[in-house]
């Protein structure tokens, strides 16, 4: 039932999904129990189902419920734990309650690091959402070099035309963008257009970038004529 369920979401089928997800936690709490391997993982299945569809509410409970669980039985630094820690944080961060979701951000960067090592994807995709919500907090000190460092490691290991980098070179561009430095935004901004159109070619990825460059281009322009 778990696996016809995890069918049917990766296919985008949520409705038919649903109920085979629900029903399966429910008879295995009821076989199991409700501190079982097999149960926590299906809270969390279900929880990123109801987080996908909107439903928060009904996705928060379970997030929580099944990481202290996890957390009392298997400690902070099983992958699984991790995980959780990280859906959990994605979840207060789409709700924009960022005071919930830093310390979580904060800590699973910090164990993703000593558990699967300072370039590992996950650590990386960790470091990119710590360092977008220091930005979204404005605290542009930390999440300077958060991004900078990410976007190395991210060149380095998944490659400069990986949409995750582009996506982390972007997002740096917006932050100088932000402060002024458009010296250092403009070749990001270039990098990151001319690689979607050559090897990506998302039309709504490029129009956002053509307009991030023509804004950026037209304020070069007025700094140029006042100089």
């Amino acid at each position: 039932m778990n696996n016809l369920a995890n069918f049917y979401k990766s296919h985008g089928e949520y409705g038919k999904a649903l109920p085979l997800f629900e029903d399966c936690l429910r008879m295995t709490k009821a076989i199991l129990g409700e501190t079982h391997v097999d149960t926590l993982g299906l809270m969390n299945n279900l929880a990123n189902l109801y987080s996908d569809l909107g439903d928060y509410g009904k996705a928060l409970p379970l997030f929580e419920e099944a990481l202290k669980t996890r957390k009392t039985l298997r400690g902070d630094t099983q992958p699984e734990t991790l995980g959780l820690m990280n859906n959990l944080a994605n979840l207060y961060n789409k709700q924009r309650d960022y005071r919930n979701a830093l310390p979580l951000y904060e800590e699973c960067f910090k164990m993703n690091k000593v558990v699967f090592g300072e370039t590992h994807p996950i650590t990386l995709a960790t470091m990119s959402n710590l360092a977008n919500l220091y930005k979204r907090q404005g605290d542009y000190e930390k999440a300077f070099p958060l991004f900078e460092e990410c976007l190395k490691m991210r060149q380095i290991v998944l490659g400069e035309t990986h949409p995750a980098t582009l996506t982390l070179m972007n997002n740096l561009a917006d932050l100088y963008h932000i402060e002024g430095q458009y010296e250092k935004a403009l070749p990001h901004y270039e990098v990151c257009l001319r690689v979607n159109k050559a090897v990506l070619g998302d039309p709504s990825d490029i129009l956002g970038l053509m307009n991030n460059l023509a804004n950026l281009y037209s304020k070069l322009a007025r700094l140029f004529r006042s100089s």
